[in-house]
């Protein structure tokens, strides 16, 4: 235990260092040793090599000398000029070669041999210097001299004799001297000698019984018998040196290069056998060095393994388990005072923060889901009475009024839906920052959308004598693109309210400049431009920031939530978009958003032109079941649905629409959510439970997408907001009758 304290004092990159610096020295060591071990075989192989060369320049001296031999004698029977040139150029490089074999071999073995080596070979070669001499002499002796004493003699023997019977008697024995002296000189035949003696004898008793035998026949016999014993002289010398000396210096030299042979020999198998023992022997120290290595580095794997892998493995289990929101697991390695003690210090201090952050996360969602509830709460308890307010506004409005009680109405509509503006600006910022908020895509009918916020925007800034221009800047432009045409709305009205709002003179415009990126994508820019008081560049930076507004003072001239530019941002991010401002105080602003919107296709196009005819008027007389437990909101429903010419019963709970629902008589209801007895969710759900098949549409103050979800999780077909708009209402009812009258 002391031991593994002590390690774990050292630092983690220390305990690598020194493994790889272990294991660097080893393999060090083990190249330096192979190193050496293989310069030794190297020596060895080249000794190999060199003996090897040795032995075949020996064997091709031998056979130098067997071919030089071979010359001599070629030459001795053709006397050619060319072959003794050959013969020459041969025994040169056998000479070289021979030096070669002194340089390269040393020692007592080899000295004496390449001495006696080197001198018969200087000894053969002074003979050969003699060769042609005596081979000159030869046929001089041989063959000129006595070719031409032949011919003399023949003449003179023709001129002596007459009778052609004593002629060609001595003709006879003359021509027999001659060959028997040719055959003589060439087979050495001692009894060709014999016999030319015994025709000179003849030939020259021949001649004296003939009277012809002068002193010029007497001295061509003498100087016949000269050159007969001068011609034995030169072919005996000839022979004597190409036989005798210069065959037995050759058979010398081949005996003396067959003995270095032999030596070179026994050496070679000594360095064969030395390179196999050194081979065999480097072969198993290297050996031994890589089993030796073997323990060293399952020592280093296991110490590793334990010391930093498992301790790093264990740290990882932990933290993952801290992850999982398991706490109850203590963090191992925190006494060590490596890099894996300041880790594990760091994963204590995680999972401290990570349980604090658990508690904080819990508190925030129960705060969260409270705050979700108040919102639930509080737009059902504001719009169930706002419902009722505007409703029977709206029906009071197509009373007979007076001018005065016009304007009233006027002034409380605007207060209605200024109300019902902040509670939508608050209801939409809750679902942006949840990640509820989708986008609905559909066609959007660019013409269309300019028209309505001219006809929204224009009388609002003639009240203030401002000039307004809502316009397209481009020819070249799409009729429809796909988008959430709501959603792009609500951010092109707020900023336009804004620009109205804090706008006293000049002017207010919307711009939109469009151009297409590809055959299937649109590129539209929208501009909006007023002459107002601007924002200063200190407030810039925080304008879309939440409750943020340029004025804050309790003197500020304009109202509002804060709420809109941040909901506007928010819903431009949420296209993949952004609003950009420039503004400078006292001369105006501009916001302007630039959207990456598909074009759509015909069948798109198509389904927005019939919902778009759809949502004028009603397509649909029938009879409705409305399920309402607020009187208020039952008046306003069921005037409104009289002047649509519906006619419908009326259940003031769940229990009662179960009690009254029937598929036969109704083609359709309209549920509240909340209400007593029985809500309208398990109503639904009763409803389908039981076979009835015609259309639910839910019509509730309750507007958060959780509560969409629900309705439709419960059976049914639709969702209309309170407070209900005449065109909404009349929407929903063509979207699902429609569809089953089809």
């Amino acid at each position: 235990m002391k031991e593994s304290n002590i390690v774990n004092k050292f630092s983690i990159k220390l305990k690598i260092a020194l493994g790889f610096g272990i294991l660097i020295t080893l393999f060090v060591l083990e190249f330096l040793f192979s190193a050496m071990s293989l310069n030794r075989i190297d020596e060895r192989v080249n000794g190999l090599s060199n003996y090897s060369e040795i032995t075949a320049k020996i064997l091709q001296v031998n056979k130098d000398i067997s071919e030089v031999q071979r010359l001599v004698l070629v030459y001795g029977q053709t006397g050619s000029n060319s072959v003794f040139l050959k013969l020459e150029k041969l025994f040169g490089t056998m000479l070289l070669e021979i030096g070669d074999l002194q340089d390269e071999l040393s020692g007592d073995e080899f000295d004496k041999d390449l001495l006696s080596l080197v001198s018969v070979a200087d000894r053969y070669g002074s003979n050969l210097k003699n060769l042609k001499i005596l081979h000159d002499e030869k046929v001089k002796q041989t063959n000129l001299l006595p070719t031409l004493i032949f011919e003399n003699g023949l003449q003179l023997i023709l001129k002596k004799l007459k009778a052609k019977d004593s002629r060609e008697h001595a003709q006879g024995l003359w021509y027999g001297i001659n060959f028997h002296f040719s055959q003589f000189l060439i087979n050495k035949n001692y009894k060709s000698r014999k016999k030319i003696k015994n025709k000179l004898t003849l030939l020259k008793n021949l001649l004296i019984d003939l009277k012809a035998f002068d002193k010029e026949m007497a001295e061509t016999l003498s100087e016949l018998q000269t050159i007969f014993n001068k011609g034995i002289v030169a072919s005996r010398n000839y022979s004597t040196l190409v036989n005798v000396i210069m065959s037995g210096d050759a058979t010398e030299f081949t005996i003396l290069a067959k003995r270095l042979e032999d030596t070179i020999l026994i050496k070679l198998e000594e360095k064969k056998q030395s390179s196999e023992e050194e081979i065999a022997y480097s072969q198993n120290q290297i050996i031994i060095t890589l089993i030796a290595f073997i323990p060293v580095i399952i020592l280093m794997i296991y110490f590793y393994n334990m010391n930093i892998s498992n301790a790093l493995i264990r740290i990882s289990d932990t933290f993952e388990k801290y992850l999982r929101n398991d706490f109850k697991d203590e963090v191992p390695g925190l006494d060590r005072e490596d890099e894996i003690g300041t880790l594990a210090k760091a994963a204590n201090n995680f999972k401290f923060l990570s349980f604090q952050f658990q508690v904080e996360k819990d508190k925030a969602e129960k705060l969260a889901q409270t705050k979700s509830d108040f919102l639930a709460n509080m737009s059902h308890e504001i719009r169930t009475p706002m419902n009722g307010v505007l409703g029977m506004i709206s029906h009071l409005r197509d009373t007979s009024l007076t001018i005065e009680q016009k304007e009233m109405l006027d002034t409380v509509t605007s207060c209605g839906d200024s109300l019902s503006m902040i509670l939508n600006d608050i209801l939409d910022l809750s679902k942006v920052e949840s990640g509820k908020l989708d986008l609905e895509m559909r066609a959007i009918n660019l013409e269309k959308l300019l028209k309505e916020l001219r006809f929204l925007f224009g009388p609002l800034a003639a009240e203030k004598g401002l000039s307004f221009q809502c316009e397209f800047i481009s020819e070249d432009r799409p009729e429809f693109v796909k988008g959430d045409v709501t959603r792009m709305k609500q951010i092109l009205i707020n900023l336009l309210s804004n620009a109205i709002k804090f706008t006293d003179k000049g002017e207010v415009s919307l711009s939109v400049e469009t151009k297409f990126q590809n055959k299937s994508v649109a590129i539209l820019e929208f501009t909006i431009r007023d002459t107002g008081i601007g924002i200063p560049s200190e407030s810039m930076e925080s304008i879309f920031d939440q409750f943020s507004q340029s004025d804050s003072s309790t003197t500020r001239r304009f109202g509002g939530t804060g709420l809109g530019l941040s909901i506007s941002q928010k819903l431009a991010n949420l296209m993949g978009s952004s609003i950009f401002l420039e503004s400078k105080p006292g001369e105006g602003s501009a916001f302007s958003i630039k959207l990456e919107l598909e074009l759509p296709t015909q069948k798109e196009i198509d389904s927005f032109s019939i919902d778009l005819e759809k949502d004028n008027y009603l397509h649909f007389g029938g009879h409705c079941l409305v399920v309402e437990d607020n009187n208020i909101n039952i008046k306003v429903l069921t005037k409104r649905l009289d002047k649509l010419g519906i006619s419908y019963d009326v259940a003031v709970n769940g229990q009662e629409a179960l009690d009254l629902a029937d598929s036969n008589l109704h083609d359709c209801v309209l549920m509240d959510l909340q209400m007593p007895v029985l809500d309208g969710l398990s109503a639904a759900r009763e409803l389908r439970k039981r076979g009835f098949d015609k259309p639910i549409i839910a019509m509730t103050a309750n507007v958060q997408q959780s509560d969409k979800e629900a309705c439709f999780k419960a059976g049914m077909n639709d969702f209309v907001a309170k407070p209900i708009k005449k065109n909404e209402l009349i929407a929903a009812l063509n979207r699902n009758l429609l569809k089953r009258s089809a």
